[in-house]
């Protein structure tokens, strides 16, 4: 059939009008594009100002993931929950920040552990029953000492130098400390520190090593004692504390007895099991205990246990970057912080 000449032209004007429709969407489209394009750009390539610590304690929460203040420490600030932005880089490794101490040093833990060591080896057994290493049996059945430092690095609570202590809650007797710091110590502040590119940017400061009893208090309990040095492991209450579950996983019994929960609602547990802690441990069960020999690590599972420090765990090495460190980044594992010199 063929079109009239009106039919044609009406035929026409469709098309020109659809053609001119057509072409205004892709500019519309290309536009959006390219000024999208522009935005990411533009955003992309904003140089970000380092910022210190306090611009950090500027985003605290009080659920959920992210920084807490600390309701047992005045001025400490605690990163909780399943995964807070709280990545750092040093160099080549990822680490995540663990709290805002009080006097403002920023304490991080290495991201995944740099192997499995012994808490303690054999070196400091003694078969004198007054030294704090002394044991009743022989030394093939010595199952490591449980100190973290010797008699000239442990403090007491109030930071003097101690060359004794007491290895019991119910007996004041004071046992001589060996010479040596546990063989764990002496490798992650030896070889290990000694072979990192960035160990100018580590600041030596206290950890808290306190010993251990069947008790909630455990901030308390680790307070007692102090260690001054560069390079420790992760406080048992730095593990507890972590966890964004406040009812159910704010105590060392709470997060063993609610392990299922409290796995999910921390950001320290991982497929590594087994991490040793600072935890000097004392088990009211006198059937364990030769001498003093139990620390205490933590799970993928959630919970806590004690053993011998003469076991292997994990171990990721915990310290402390200066509380005038400046920063860039965003503390996500895609863009974590990093230090600015």
């Amino acid at each position: 059939m063929r079109l009239t000449r009106k039919g044609r032209a009406k035929t026409q004007r469709k098309f020109l009008i659809f053609v001119i429709f057509f072409s205004l969407m892709i500019l519309s489209v290309g536009y959006a594009a390219f000024t999208t394009n522009i935005r990411l750009n533009a955003k992309g390539n904003i140089t970000q100002k380092p910022f210190g610590v306090s611009k950090l304690i500027e985003d605290v929460v009080v659920t959920g993931d992210g920084l807490y203040e600390d309701s047992l420490e005045q001025g400490r600030y605690i990163y909780k929950g399943a995964n807070p932005d709280n990545y750092i880089t040093l160099g080549n490794d990822l680490y995540r920040i663990i709290s805002i101490e009080s006097d403002n040093y920023i304490k991080v833990i290495r991201n995944t552990a740099i192997g499995s060591y012994p808490y303690d080896n054999n070196d400091r057994f003694s078969s004198v029953s007054t030294d704090y290493c002394g044991y009743t049996s022989s030394s093939e059945d010595y199952k490591g000492c449980n100190v973290w430092g010797s008699k000239t690095s442990m403090l007491d609570s109030s930071g003097n130098n101690i060359t004794k202590m007491v290895r019991s809650m119910s007996d004041p007797t004071l046992y001589d400390l060996p010479t040596l710091e546990s063989s764990l110590n002496v490798y992650l502040n030896g070889e290990w520190f000694n072979s990192l590119s960035y160990k100018s940017k580590i600041q030596e400061h206290l950890f808290n090593v306190g010993i251990l009893f069947d008790s909630n208090d455990l901030m308390t309990s680790e307070k007692n004692y102090k260690w001054r040095g560069f390079v420790a492991i992760i406080n048992e209450s730095d593990f507890i504390n972590s966890n964004s579950d406040l009812v159910n996983c704010s105590t060392r019994t709470l997060t063993n007895t609610n392990s299922s929960l409290c796995k999910d609602t921390t950001w320290l547990t991982n497929s590594e099991n087994y991490n040793h802690t600072l935890g000097i441990f004392y088990n009211s069960n006198t059937s364990q205990i030769v001498g003093p020999d139990l620390v205490l690590y933590f799970g993928g599972a959630g919970t806590s246990y004690s053993a011998y420090s003469i076991y292997s765990r994990y171990v990721r090495p915990v310290f402390h970057l200066s509380a005038t460190s400046r920063l860039k980044g965003y503390g996500t594992q895609e863009s974590p912080y990093y230090l600015v010199d």
